[in-house]
This record gives structure tokens, sequence and C-alpha cells, in this order.
């Protein structure tokens, strides 16, 4: 035991030296609550490997509703528990969220998280997997725990064996029959992949999915793993330090936790795979992770045909600003996610008066939220969803466009500190293009709007852009806002 305590003590001090992030106490100090949850199940991400899943499934880390999160068996081998996370496309990550809530029996006492960006590691999960699950067949084996076979082999290591093997006592006979197991199980994989003299596709989707891994089938995959991303020079980087926090003296006390990554060349970087690790076992409810997606639309002639969702998170976008004087309900990020219906809305006017005889526009509640695009792209239209707000809908939607491709190549953090000054001026530097207000009238039955460009006479050039600024007078709200244009990978 004395060894595996060395090993968690060379985890918590491998990184000491370089601290990847930093706890943020006062949640009014957290600068990236505007960005996408990289990590929400409705963007694609899911488990790809867990080690246990036995109380309740990992995947529930991963939806944002009322379920508890995940929480692991008790540990008895050797070895913690840790997962992988495969996210649908590669992003930037900026924070993490951590969340302890309604698993106060069951924290985990350490935890780190890890990144990498490696596509193949998917590969070598399914076909490890497969093997394992192949193995199993081999022969009428079953799990049971052996105890002091060998003084050094320590305690409680879980061993997979012959039904009709077990009183043997001897290791050397025990190594020399798993080595033949194997050796069996890696000639029925190879028949399988080598039927009829020809090369046959295995099937890995049709793996059976374990709730639990012992020791050794999970430092086999995790080996598998480790071997792959040594050679292509892409290891896990460490996001998160096994010793950041001590989550058992805070229990009762703390129950949500954020970082911000405290190294800017990971900010630099796309992650395709997250590792999470329990040590040595225990819950967590619920993980966020706050950055962006990195846009698939990078190789384009000057104007391509293709016409694409140009403020979908998916592509790019992201909310980088926002200042409204009262929030009902929502917030200015989910009027791009479809997943979102509750959009965005302010609360009723304050000063408005008691009989309204004319427009409210000129006195409404000061809001603007600024978004980034993925690409620079030439809009063609907006279509703007009212949704859940018909009787609450604004009177008119003001829209901007600016195209600033030096801007764009910034991190989101610079690009967020540079329109906050901006907006703060009464005379903006931003050369921002205001498109006609966009009124909408209460006697409307419909809820969905199209605000086309083509039908106005803007140049191709004043339809250009990198970023999109709306706001909403004199009050209200609105469910979604789709911008609708063509891609561009070279200055017009």
């Amino acid at each position: 035991m004395n060894i595996f305590n060395g090993i968690f003590n060379w985890i918590v001090s491998k990184g000491m030296n370089k601290i990847p992030c930093r706890e943020i106490e006062n949640i009014n100090d957290v600068d990236f609550f505007n960005f996408n949850n990289v990590l929400s199940k409705h963007y694609g991400s899911r488990i790809i490997f867990v080690t246990d899943d036995s109380i309740s499934k990992s995947e529930n880390i991963l939806v944002e509703d009322d379920k508890v999160g995940w929480i692991t068996r008790r540990r008895r081998d050797v070895g913690h528990e840790w997962l992988i996370i495969k996210l649908k496309h590669p992003c930037i990550i900026y924070g993490i969220e951590l969340n302890f809530d309604n698993i106060a029996e069951d924290v985990c006492p350490h935890l780190s998280i890890e990144v990498s960006n490696n596509n193949a590691i998917d590969d070598i999960i399914k076909e490890e997997e497969f093997i394992l699950n192949e193995r199993d067949k081999v022969g009428n084996f079953t799990t049971f725990t052996r105890n002091e076979i060998e003084d050094n082999a320590g305690d409680n290591i879980k061993m997979e064996k012959n039904k009709d093997m077990e009183n043997l006592k001897n290791a050397d006979i025990l190594k020399d029959t798993e080595n033949t197991k194997n050796e069996q199980t890696i000639k029925r994989v190879d028949n399988i992949k080598n039927m009829h003299g020809t090369q046959t596709i295995v099937n890995y989707e049709k793996n059976t999915k374990r709730k639990s891994y012992n020791f050794l089938d999970s430092y086999k995959i995790d080996k598998s793993i480790s071997d792959l991303l040594e050679q292509q020079n892409t290891p896990w980087v460490e996001l998160l330090q096994a010793d950041c926090v001590d989550f058992l003296k805070t229990v009762g006390k703390k129950k949500t936790y954020y970082f911000k990554i405290n190294n800017e060349d990971l900010i630099k970087k796309p992650w395709t795979h997250i590792r999470v690790n329990l040590y040595p076992d225990g819950g967590i409810n619920k993980i966020n992770f706050y950055g962006e997606f990195i846009s698939l639309f990078k190789k384009h002639t000057i104007i391509s045909k293709q016409k694409i969702f140009l403020n979908k998170p998916e592509n790019g976008c992201t909310l980088i600003y926002y200042h409204c004087d009262h929030i009902y309900k929502g917030h200015p990020k989910y009027i791009i996610d479809s997943c979102k219906t509750d959009g965005f809305c302010t609360r009723r006017l304050i000063n408005r008066p008691p009989i309204i005889l004319r427009t409210l526009t000129n006195n409404c509640i000061l809001n603007s939220s600024i978004f980034k695009f993925g690409v620079r792209g030439i809009v063609e239209n907006f279509t703007i969803d009212i949704g859940n707000y018909k009787y609450d809908h604004p009177e008119c939607i003001q829209i901007y466009l600016l195209d600033c491709i030096d801007i764009l190549t910034l991190n989101l953090l610079e690009q967020k500190k540079i329109f906050e000054e901006d907006e703060k001026l009464l005379k903006k530097k931003m050369e921002w293009i205001q498109l006609p207000p966009f009124k909408i009238t209460t006697n409307q039955k419909k809820t969905f709007f199209h605000f086309n460009l083509l039908e106005y006479n803007f140049t191709l050039m004043e339809r250009t852009a990198t970023h999109f600024k709306i706001s909403i007078h004199p009050d209200g709200g609105i469910s979604q806002i789709n911008v609708i244009g063509t891609v561009l990978s070279t200055l017009l």
C-alpha cells in the first residue's frame, strides 16, 4: 500500500513547478461564464470509458438536470477510478466548474483532470474492450478475489481465472495460465479479423459495456492509451492537479468550485478528450468546461457556396460580452443555442408610464450582447424566434455587424477585454455597421421572423463580419436567433 501512496504523491507533485489553473474563490470574479459549456451532452460529448458505473452513471455529469452525478463503488482493490470523455468537436477550454451538490456522503477526496488531442483514443478503447470481451468467451471464466497469493502481490487483487483452477496457489503457474488465455484470445480475435483468408472489419460498436473493471483490465486499457499518446507525441496534459482541493474538508461548507486556466499555453490548444481521475473513489455531481468549439469550416475557397449557421456554438460562435440592467430569465448566450428554449428576457421597464401614449424605445433597458463567429463570414439573413415570449416580445431588435479579423484571432478573454472597454465609451472605436431596426408588432400571430439582408442595398463588404451585436428595445425577450451565411477563408 505504501507503493501506491507513493505513486499518488508523485502524481500530486509532478506539476508543482507550473500550476495549470487556479481556484477562483469569489463567483463575481469568474470571467468565463459567457462561454459555452463544451462538455454538455447536447453538444455531443459522451463517456467512452469509465472504470466503474455501479452506483450512479457517469454520463449524468454531462447533463443539465437534477439527476445525481457520477458515484462509484467503494474501491477495494488497488488503483483509482477514472473516466474518459470524448468531445464532439475540438475545444479550447478557459475555465472549469465542479459541483458536488446532493452527494455529501460520496464526495471524492481528490480529483485531477487531464486533456489530450488525439482521436485515435476512441479506436484503442474499442479494440481493447473487444479483446477483453473475447477473452471472456474463450472459456468459462469467473471473477473472484484472490487473497494473499504472494505477500508481495498486494492485498485483494481481483483476477480472472478458470473455474477448474480455483485452488491454484503457485503464482508462476497462474502467470503461465494467464499467458495461455491471452494467446487464445489473440488467436480468436485474429480469426475474426481474417475469416476465409480475407480481412474482415470487426464491429467494435457491439462491445458489451461493463459496469466496472478490475485493476488489471483497466490498467491494460490505460497502458494501451498511454503508449499510443507517447508514440504520437500527444500525451495527457494536466489541467487540474490532484492536490488542488481536499474536497472532504469542505463538505457541507462549499458545493461548487471554479478554476481558471492559468497557463496561457493551454488556452492556445484545442482538445478532443478529457480524463477525470477520482482518488481513490467517490463521486462528483456535475462538471462544466467553459470554452469554445474550433470551427470545422477552415478549408474553403475565397467565397464558399455552402451556407451554414454562423451563430451555432458547434461552428465556433461564442458570447464574448454582454451588459444588461435587469435579467429576468435565461442568459444572452442561450439565444444562439438551439437546445435552450428560454433564450433571454429582461425585466419589465421599471420607469414605464402609467398610460403608454408613445413608443418606449427611447426609454429602454440598456442591454447589448456581442458574439464572435467561429469564422469570417458573409451574412445573408437573420431568423428571430420569440418563442415563449409572444406576449413579452420587444418592440424592436437592433443588430450590428463588425468585420475585424485581427480581433477574431485573439483568445476569448482578450476579445472580452477589448469589447468591455469599447462599450464603456460614449463614442465607440469599433466600426459597427448598424442594420435597420427589426420591428415586431403586437398583433402578429407568428413567432418566427426573417430579416433578409439581400433585400437591402448592402455591399458584400458590408455583409462581411467576424462579430455581431444585438440589443432589444425597450425590454422583453427572444428565444433564438440564427445567422445564416457563407464562409470566407481570406480577406476580400
